[in-house]
């Protein structure tokens, strides 16, 4: 895989585990091997918990500078780049990739939207923290990108080829 990002570039054979500066982000992650489609990916820092305490005790100079410096955000501990296959042997065989493709990203969404809503949740009432329709509007965005996102996966399981005499047999 090849990583490119603000004044990065590096090389790397999977799996491996690096360290990379938050200030390299984001960092687009492109994979290829031998069987497989090329494919792309972003990685992207995220804040940790330690900006929120640095905005309240060192005001707006402090997130100034440790924004500056990607100081308060971090990458994922983990970050995957599934290569699909350039072919599939059977039918079969594409819909299990496929499927697990869309129970991944199902999942990952759901754990979004639970997210989304413990934020728009005052712990101790229950009371709506920034008004339903804020939060609707959030939700509404958040099913769009989950839909794009299935609508990917199951456009690329009907583009997906198979072994030449299987594309017609039922399964």
């Amino acid at each position: 895989c090849e990583l490119h990002g603000q004044d990065i570039k590096r090389v790397i054979n999977t799996p491996d585990s690096i360290v990379l500066p938050a200030e390299a982000a984001p960092i687009t992650v492109s994979c290829q091997a031998e069987g497989y489609r090329a494919t792309s990916a972003e990685l992207d820092t995220s804040m940790d918990g330690w900006i929120l305490g640095n905005i309240l005790l060192g005001g707006v100079v402090g997130f100034a500078v440790d924004a500056y410096r990607g100081a308060g955000q971090e990458y994922p501990p983990q970050f995957r780049v599934i290569l699909e296959p350039e072919k599939f042997a059977t039918l079969a065989e594409r819909d299990v990739w496929f499927d697990a493709r869309r129970s991944e990203a199902e999942e990952k969404w759901r754990q979004v939207m639970e997210y989304e809503k413990g934020q728009c949740r005052d712990s101790r009432t229950g009371d709506s923290r920034t008004g339903g329709g804020n939060c609707d509007d959030r939700f509404k965005k958040i099913e769009a990108k989950r839909d794009a996102e299935l609508e990917q996966i199951e456009g690329g399981r009907v583009r997906a080829p198979v072994e030449a005499g299987q594309a017609g047999q039922a399964d």
